[in-house]
């Protein structure tokens, strides 16, 4: 196992050359990023930092050090966590930061989707909802979902892992909401 504060690029490439050493880099899945509910005004310069940081930034350098290492390869799949409604302008109030770099991530998505396909990279997001245990989801959140229940990270993972399937072998650049209906 290998550990690395992601929101450091010189600890990313530390990471990366340690996971090569160990063999190709098949998948890589950006699952990190603090959130914040906090009104604008009431946002610190740091809060915008740590969270733009850890949501955007962590992925980009994740990113870049993969697409290096997989167009080498001859290919992999890239899939980065993003957060419902990333894929669409929608105002979030008390959410700034946090939707903003969600938002970066998807446009990320689907940039590196369309100039890496020729590589044999595949680039997708997933766009989870309410989910279970969140730091920012309520129980009463089932009640606005048509499934009638919050999400379980078994979702997730269940998304993640048909978007690196060959099942998926001819989707790039999406942006998967996993949120069971809740916002139709």
């Amino acid at each position: 196992m290998a550990q690395a504060d992601v929101t450091q690029e010189e600890q990313v490439d530390a990471l990366f050359e340690d996971l090569l050493r160990k063999g190709p880099i098949d998948v890589l899945v950006n699952a990190v990023g603090a959130f914040g509910f906090r009104p604008f005004l009431e946002t610190s310069a740091s809060e915008w930092q740590e969270i733009l940081e850890s949501n955007l930034l962590s992925v980009v350098y994740c990113t870049r050090r993969a697409v290096s290492a997989m167009r080498a390869q001859g290919g992999g799949h890239i899939i980065n966590i993003g957060s419902m409604h990333a894929d669409q302008v929608r105002a979030r109030p008390h959410t700034l930061p946090y939707a903003i770099a969600k938002a970066g991530v998807v446009h990320l998505t689907r940039t590196l989707a369309k100039t890496e396909g020729a590589y044999g990279i595949r680039v997708n997001a997933v766009c989870p909802g309410f989910i279970e245990g969140g730091d920012h989801t309520d129980p009463k959140h089932a009640l606005r979902v048509p499934l009638g229940r919050l999400g379980r990270a078994e979702d997730v993972a269940k998304a993640v892992a048909f978007l690196v399937s060959e099942n998926a072998a001819y989707i790039t650049g999406i942006a998967l909401g996993i949120h069971g209906g809740a916002f139709l």
